[in-house]
């Protein structure tokens, strides 16, 4: 690169994150767990002059942000690499309690309140997905309440006029003609049946929407992940993403929306109505339904896949007291 040559190396550090060029994370792990252990052992020899609060501060403030963090790129490491990093926070915990090494993992954590590092980095996913949830619904509100899925302008000697078009009522700005906004029951037109359709799916589904994001809040207070209630906010994000964007498209192909604008005589004005602004805010809505609904459904399995990790990983600790025994 301009005129030097770069030197290939296996592997480099970037942000604080070690990337190889075989696209393994063992490099990285080892990396955070030596830094981390260095820390371990202050917290060690604090625990006799520190109480417990005080080491648990130290554990939350120092320690679990090294080893969570850029974990989003090091998700796909191995098992192995997964429950050393795990270790760390198994040996803190023993810290904090004044545990021995023959103690129950399962009782140690609940004895300090802990949640996984693995099941706080599968919370990230539903919490995106929650964010998702919340910001589509806003979408959908606003683009519900501005009348602009539909535009049309143009310019003669001067004067400019604009039509807005949308789904309970058209704004529109022509001069020496019309100026304000009206509603679409007022035309002498009955409403067609695709603004109906396109109605109904658009304002029914900030209704799972809102269900979708509710379950996963209910996930969030309670003590341990809920696969069940993950797959459910998943399917009814699903459902509302696909409502939001079948409602739009039925919306934008409804080829009868100039007879809104007919001529007295009957004959139609043929106005290039374009899609607008809350046509894109609608079908984004949806879009960000659907990302949402596949986090959940991620999340999900990642719960499933940790529940049976966290068995066999209680089998082997509990196999090696016996032995220690």
């Amino acid at each position: 690169m301009n005129g030097e040559t770069i030197q290939e190396v296996t592997h480099h550090k970037h942000l604080g994150v070690f990337f190889s060029s075989d696209l393994r994370w063992n490099i990285h792990i080892n990396y955070i767990i030596e830094k981390a252990y260095k820390r371990i052992n202050v917290m060690r020899k604090l625990k006799f002059i520190l109480d417990r609060h005080s080491l648990e501060k130290i554990y939350m403030s120092f320690i679990r942000p090294l080893l969570e963090y850029g974990d989003i790129n090091f998700d796909n490491c191995t098992s192995q690499e997964k429950e050393t990093i795990e270790k760390v926070q198994y040996e803190a915990a023993r810290i904090v309690t004044g545990a021995t090494k023959l103690v129950s993992i399962s009782k140690l954590m609940s004895e300090v309140g802990w949640e996984s590092l693995e099941s706080r980095h599968n919370r990230m996913l539903a919490k995106i997905a929650v964010t998702l949830n919340v910001l589509s619904f806003v979408l959908t509100i606003v683009s519900l309440t501005v009348p602009s899925w539909y535009y049309w302008s143009t310019t003669v000697v001067g004067l400019t006029a604009y039509i807005k078009f949308g789904l309970w009522k058209w704004c529109g700005e022509i001069p020496l003609f019309v100026s304000g906004c009206f509603r679409l029951e007022d035309s002498v037109h009955p409403i067609s049946i695709q603004i109906k359709v396109a109605r109904a799916t658009v304002v029914l589904s900030t209704l799972p929407t809102v269900m979708a994001a509710g379950l996963a809040f209910l996930n969030f207070v309670r003590r341990r992940d809920r696969r069940s209630l993950l797959l459910a906010a998943g399917l009814l994000s699903t459902v509302a993403g696909l409502m939001s964007i079948v409602g739009t498209v039925v919306f934008v192909v409804d080829n009868q929306i100039e007879k809104y604008f007919e001529d007295e005589d009957g004959s139609i004005q043929h106005l290039d109505l374009k899609p607008h602004a809350s046509f894109a805010l609608c079908l984004t809505s949806g879009l960000l339904n659907l990302t949402g609904a596949l986090l959940y459904i991620i999340d999900a399995f990642c719960v499933n896949r940790n529940r049976v990790a966290n068995t066999e990983t209680r089998t082997e600790i509990q196999i090696e007291n016996r032995m220690c025994r």
